[in-house]
């Protein structure tokens, strides 16, 4: 199934996947690690780092420009020459148009400022507009790739491979693991926006709680300053609002509650 994405996406119908991990993690020494969401070589030997992205900032420029650095960075062993670099893919899968024009494919490379020509550096970042519907092959892999009914997968190797797998209770097992995986990695950005205004609520909500006890217990203490002044009840209620229960505690000499 990968083969057939990355042979759809890249135009490459001779490429042969020779290896592939899912959430493949590279370590970055003191530097931030990165996980792959699917990492795949070749038979060339050139690699490639496949991305799940529902959202825009997800697939930003500065995260493209990361991800191919640590990918190419990968390659060679200590002393290795660089002429045995071999070409890097990072290809961003994307649910909406990244780029507003209405096109398949976004491919970004260096080129040579002044003449224009392309740097040839092996260096390769590809965005790919799942929202696209051409009556091509992009169009119906992009349909392949977001469609809820396996039925409807037009390819028949991908839809075939997902039968295959949803076809017996380890493959349905496999299969939840993975869409869960899929689904987690695509909406990751909006899990984490949810925790993060969870953990501000709860903060806010603390404070509040805070000044309110404060002030509570600042009530408390001024009432019982008027108190021991020998002032009425009444005074002491007008003045600092207390509550009849509250104000029964005070008179009582017993804890002040809420």
């Amino acid at each position: 199934m990968a083969e057939h994405m990355l042979r759809t996406i890249l135009g490459m119908d001779g490429l042969c996947v020779t290896d592939l991990q899912t959430q493949y993690k590279l370590r970055g020494g003191r530097r931030r690690a990165v996980i792959f969401d699917a990492y795949a070589r070749d038979s060339r030997g050139n690699e490639y780092d496949i991305e799940m992205q529902n959202r825009p900032d997800g697939a930003s420029p500065e995260r493209a420009r990361y991800y191919s650095a640590t990918l190419t960075a990968s390659m060679l062993k200590p002393g290795e020459p660089y002429k045995k670099l071999r070409s890097s893919y990072v290809i961003f899968l994307c649910g909406a148009d990244p780029y507003r024009m209405r096109l398949p494919l976004y491919h970004v490379g260096r080129t040579i400022i002044e003449s224009g020509k392309d740097f040839d550096d092996g260096d390769h970042i590809v965005y790919f507009n799942c929202g696209y519907r051409g009556d091509d092959d992009l169009g119906n892999l992009a349909h392949d790739l977001t469609t809820a009914d396996v039925k409807e997968i037009r390819n028949p190797l991908m839809r075939d491979s997902v039968l295959s797998v949803k076809g017996t209770p380890e493959g349905r097992k496999t299969m939840s693991d993975k869409l869960e995986a899929y689904f987690r990695e695509m909406y990751k950005d909006d899990i984490e926006a949810v925790r993060q205004e969870t953990r501000r609520e709860t903060r806010r909500v603390t404070r509040r709680e805070t000044r309110r006890e404060t002030r509570r217990e600042t009530r408390m203490e001024i009432a019982r300053n008027m108190a021991a002044c020998g002032l009425s009840p009444e005074i002491i209620k007008s003045t600092t609002g207390l509550s009849d229960e509250q104000m029964a505690m005070l008179m009582s000499g017993g804890p002040s509650q809420e």
